[in-house]
């Protein structure tokens, strides 16, 4: 055997490449969905004049960009693992400034079950 470590070692035994863990699977679908009404909101705020379109452009941005790290965590890609952490923790720190306490809590404890991932995106 070679002294090389492969992407897989780090892996538990019994999982595999193809093996996305169901955490993962509920992430992305939830996520989806919450992707699919910020999508819809947004372009309802692109229908408006004023101030709201920017908002809406920015928040169709995100939209875009979430949808784009839940389909590479679904692919187990390395950089959506990175990205991802990226993307819920910057949602936390928005549940923070709000105040709001039940999405900061599922923030974080996305963010720490990515974490506990981290073996699957190497």
């Amino acid at each position: 055997m070679s002294g090389r470590t492969t992407a897989s070692s780090h892996r538990p035994s019994s999982q595999s490449k193809d093996d996305v863990p169901l955490g993962i699977i509920v992430i992305a679908v939830l996520g989806l969905i919450v992707t699919v009404l910020g999508s819809l909101g947004a372009l309802g705020m692109l229908a408006q004049s004023g101030g709201s379109v920017a908002v809406g452009l920015l928040v169709l941005g995100m939209s875009g960009a979430q949808l784009l790290v839940l389909l590479g965590l679904l692919a187990l890609e390395p950089w959506a693992w990175t990205w991802g952490l990226v993307l819920f923790g910057f949602g936390a720190l928005m549940d923070l400034v709000e105040l709001d306490i039940v999405s900061l809590i599922i923030s974080l404890a996305i963010i720490f079950y990515l974490i506990s991932k981290a073996d699957y995106y190497r």
